[in-house]
């Protein structure tokens, strides 16, 4: 994949003119603690950049999107929505992806940590499917409501 840095505007250009047609920006997340904690992997100056680039490139609100995490260790659902919040108020639907910790990194580590998972489970016990009732504090139906808010808040970006 392109890394958002590099997503200047004669970047933008290029793409759009080699024929381009869905652009996925891969933000995670806007907190500045969890920034740290990824080695500054993309900052808000970093996501505004390149989607301002790929807006006057000629890219539009259904050609965009970004990928924000949801459910990550110790996350709270005002990060998650603070992160939506940003990516909104830079013209850019949001497409939500549920944490899935995978065995060897430090996000696993802290979902051992934190209790989400034991070190030694099936893999398949780790699938996100299996853990949106942990992510919204309990809520059944929590998940759900947040996948129709966000679809809503991303139709509205859209018109």
């Amino acid at each position: 994949g392109l890394h958002i840095r590099e997503i200047t505007p004669e970047v933008a250009h290029l793409m759009k003119r080699a024929g381009m047609v869905t652009v996925r920006l891969s933000l995670e997340t806007v907190s500045p603690k969890r920034f740290r904690d990824f080695s500054g992997k993309v900052s808000r100056e970093d996501f505004k950049k390149a989607a301002d680039a790929l807006f006057k490139a000629g890219f539009t609100t259904r050609d965009v999107g970004a990928y924000i995490l949801a459910g990550l260790p110790g996350q709270t659902i005002d990060e998650i929505q603070d992160t939506i919040a940003f990516v909104h108020s830079c013209g850019v639907p949001v497409k939500p992806a549920l944490f899935s910790p995978v065995p060897g990194t430090v996000e696993f580590e802290r979902a051992v940590s934190a209790g989400m998972i034991r070190e030694g489970d099936d893999p398949v016990l780790q699938n996100n499917t299996l853990r949106t009732v942990d992510i919204w504090n309990g809520d059944p139906d929590g998940y759900n409501d947040f996948m129709r808010a966000v679809t809503e808040a991303n139709e509205r970006l859209e018109k």
